[in-house]
């Protein structure tokens, strides 16, 4: 294994989720990946993923059995993207 592999390997990633608030009512929740070699800084790797929502459900966490499946499979979705495939070589 090269040192630039094992170093990738070394890096730890994880999903980050966030809020913003529009003028409109509405809520944006957003994911971005990230990864760090030392667990104390964390660096931004990937876009992100966000989704809108009324504020007053969304803070009343009245969302609809689909929304929070949505939500559910976003944040699997991009950690397990973080996850290495165990075929490959690098």
């Amino acid at each position: 294994m090269t040192d630039e592999a094992q170093s990738q390997r070394s890096r730890r990633r994880g999903v980050v989720g966030f809020l913003s608030e529009d003028a409109d009512g509405n809520v944006r929740l957003k994911f971005d990946d990230v990864m760090t070699e030392d667990s104390t800084t964390w660096e931004k790797a990937f876009p992100y993923t966000s989704m809108s929502f009324n504020a007053q459900r969304f803070r009343s966490t009245e969302l609809s059995p689909e929304e929070l499946a949505s939500i559910g499979l976003v944040i699997l979705a991009r950690l397990s993207s973080t996850v290495s495939d165990p075929g490959d070589p690098t």
